[in-house]
């Protein structure tokens, strides 16, 4: 994670919630309950007009993407590596997808260190997918100069991306951050790519995600800060009213050197993840399909022992 500025005490955003004083860096010795920082425009909450369902031709085909072999990786939908010669082919339909409901497709993610490489590559750019048109596109991004969050663009032309809320500062790096965009119905085709701006020192990480046969998409965003006794890292829940894949974004806060893990629970699986230890932003993303309507959320269990920014995200 970014280490550019600790923060001595800042108070919980918790417009319809009372919130306790979030105490000094990794809040030991506060004497507080743990602190969650809940989005104004989740479920429940006031909305800012964002996350209103959003339209989508959907098409068929699913994956169960298999996880990523390092810090950069792209997968096509069935577990294995991106074919470029598949992105022409018919739709794909694979083991454990059920025709009509939503699914996840490709997926990749990228990272650049703080300051290293010099120079950066500029703009961060996922490694090539094959998608299919009509899908529902997820990117999430955390980086350490929250100043240069900027709207993805990709290699073939699909804007404006939709931002889903705000840029949520860490509370312990509050020059840091992360952002959810989305882009409904995009085309697709082979050797896609998603790219994000950056500069030559930011640290920066970016999952992006395909969803097939999606037709609306809703979010929440939470906060948890370890206090002095652990407490449980635990998002926000979404209701869904029919099948759905749901998608959680964990971002770490340990100021740590050493590598680190981060494991939900709820049958979630992770297709993606950063880990490394250093200077960097350390994110995972997970994903579970949802058959029934339903209440959901996820609980992560990481090491070091940490908090984190909670993205937990419904397409359905």
């Amino acid at each position: 994670m970014a280490r550019r500025r600790a923060v001595s005490c800042i108070r919980p955003v918790t417009p319809n919630w009372a919130g306790a004083m979030v105490c000094g860096l990794l809040a030991v010795g506060c004497g507080t309950p743990a602190s969650m920082r809940y989005d104004q425009d989740g479920p429940g909450a006031p909305s800012d007009g964002r996350d209103i369902p959003i339209d989508v031709l959907g098409r068929p085909g699913d994956g169960q993407g298999g996880p990523s072999d390092g810090p950069v990786g792209s997968y096509d939908g069935r577990g294995g590596p991106v074919d470029a010669r598949q992105a022409d082919a018919a739709p794909i339909d694979v083991p454990f997808h059920i025709p009509g409901n939503p699914g996840l497709g490709a997926h990749a993610v990228n990272h650049s260190r703080l300051g290293a490489p010099n120079p950066h590559p500029m703009p961060l750019t996922t490694p090539a997918m094959a998608t299919q048109t009509g899908s529902m596109l997820v990117v999430g991004v955390g980086r350490g100069k929250q100043t240069l969050f900027a709207l993805p663009t990709d290699s073939l032309g699909n804007a404006p991306y939709q931002q889903m809320g705000t840029v949520h500062p860490y509370t312990h790096w509050m020059d840091s951050g992360t952002a959810l965009y989305t882009f409904p119905s995009a085309a697709g085709g082979a050797d896609f790519k998603v790219s994000a701006s950056t500069d030559n020192e930011d640290e920066i990480t970016m999952f992006a995600l395909e969803v097939v046969e999606a037709s609306s998409v809703q979010y929440v965003w939470s906060e948890v800060v370890q206090p002095a006794q652990p407490v449980q890292v635990t998002s926000r829940a979404v209701t869904t009213t029919g099948p759905a894949m749901l998608i959680a974004f964990w971002w770490g806060d340990a100021a740590s050197n050493v590598d680190q893990s981060a494991v939900p629970d709820s049958d979630f699986t992770v297709i993606d993840s950063v880990l490394d230890g250093g200077s960097l932003v350390q994110g995972v993303v997970a994903v579970k399909r949802v058959t029934a309507p339903g209440t959901y959320n996820v609980t992560w269990t990481a090491t070091p022992l940490q908090g984190a920014q909670l993205w937990l995200i419904a397409v359905e």
